[in-house]
């Protein structure tokens, strides 16, 4: 049960990206996704749900099929969940809500399985009036220390009946942090004794070119080099080993996109068991990254339809007809010399309707100075807190 289940959230998570990436609206611009995040959020969906839209879910999560299984499957999911929040080193918090319309209800029993399994809470509001948004808002910066504090910059639709929230934070060191000192910074400082303080260039797939602050360190670090699938991937370890992040870059001459669209959770699993230790020169761009998708669309394509159509929510409502309209997800994340800072918010709104190798000697060089792709991996629950493609670097990209 445990590697259907971590299996399941891997293949999701990397359909997740691909798909999202594939079907962005404006090419070239950075992705950034918690997969996790966004699994726990559907996982809330699925215990409610009964019949075809029950199987659409188990189908996309990789849940088993035999109902018999499905009520240990969650066990397994809320066991997971918990664990990835005791780290001692790196932070990472999960939070789950339930929104509902005063004066609706659900059955006690689904009330009882969310906040056994996933610690969800029920909180009454009234989305006739303005201050459901704000309640809403309110439960994001609480539960995130701030980090999301307009997840609903406009007010939330008076015909939605229900909303799920999960937030997921992560903050994490790097085990060496990057010297602040060695940071090329875009402009020219001064000129002492003819060195001069120069700018690094990060080319993106079109040619263009953007001044950036470039980190820079040489690490024993897990490395691989794939020339069959035309990429090379370095692992970056936060404090103890309890996290990692690993940067995938495309071989010279292929863009990001095809990078990506060849990759699956075998070849995930492949560099997070086979990267072996090499000593390399890294240069990674320092950056920050905000990313708002609609993710509808994206799993109407992974096969979830009836949730969004006519769902059989019999296990959870009675005496009302909800369907989900639409599934936001804000994310955000900053990485400079000391680590990584990273948080997201997902909503499901309802409304009516009728080991590794020993290092060697050679140095390998990792320059990311182009577009690339990164997930950060939490090895003791084998689970992908953030997948991102990054085809720019700068403030707020």
């Amino acid at each position: 049960m445990q590697k259907q289940i971590d299996d399941g959230i891997g293949k999701f998570g990397i359909e997740l990206h691909k798909n999202i990436l594939k079907h962005s609206m404006e090419v070239g611009e950075n992705i950034l996704v918690s997969p996790i995040g966004m699994y726990l959020s559907l996982a809330l969906a699925h215990l409610a749900t009964t019949g075809q839209t029950r199987d659409e879910l188990k189908q996309v999560m990789g849940l088993p099929m035999d109902e018999k299984l499905v009520y240990r499957s969650h066990q397994v999911i809320g066991d997971l969940y918990r664990q990835m929040q005791h780290c001692a080193h790196s932070n990472v918090s999960v939070y789950n809500g339930l929104f509902l319309q005063t004066g609706a209800t659900v059955k006690s029993w689904y009330l009882d399985q969310i906040q056994k399994y996933y610690d969800c809470q029920l909180t009454n509001v009234d989305f006739t009036h303005g201050d459901a948004t704000d309640v809403i808002n309110k439960w994001f910066e609480l539960k995130t220390g701030g980090r999301i504090s307009h997840f609903y910059e406009h007010p939330i639709s008076e015909e939605v009946q229900m909303i799920f929230a999960n937030a997921l934070t992560f903050s994490g060191m790097w085990d060496r942090q990057f010297i602040a000192e060695h940071t090329k910074t875009p402009i020219i400082k001064f000129k002492a004794e003819n060195l001069y303080f120069r700018s690094e260039t990060f080319t993106g797939d079109d040619g263009h070119e953007m001044q950036v602050n470039m980190m820079h360190k040489t690490d024993s670090l897990l490395y691989m080099d794939m020339p069959e699938l035309s990429f090379e991937v370095v692992g970056i370890p936060f404090k103890n080993g309890e996290h990692y992040m690993y940067v995938l870059m495309p071989h010279e001459g292929v863009h990001l996109i095809d990078m990506v669209q060849s990759m699956s959770y075998d070849i995930i699993q492949q560099i997070i068991t086979q990267s072996g230790r090499k000593t390399v020169d890294l240069k990674m761009p320092m950056m920050t990254m905000k990313d708002h998708e609609q993710m509808k669309d994206v799993l109407q394509i992974m096969g979830i339809h009836k949730l969004f159509d006519s769902p059989d929510l019999g296990n959870m409502l009675t005496g009302m007809s909800l369907k989900v309209t639409q599934i936001w997800h804000d994310t955000e994340l900053m990485m400079d010399e000391n680590g990584i800072d990273a948080w997201a918010g997902t909503t499901q709104e309802y409304k009516i309707y009728s080991e590794h190798h020993t290092p060697d000697d050679e140095m390998k060089q990792f320059w990311v100075q182009k577009p690339f792709m990164f997930f950060i991996h939490h090895p003791s629950t084998k689970s992908i807190l953030y997948y991102g493609s990054v085809y720019k670097v700068g403030d707020g990209n």
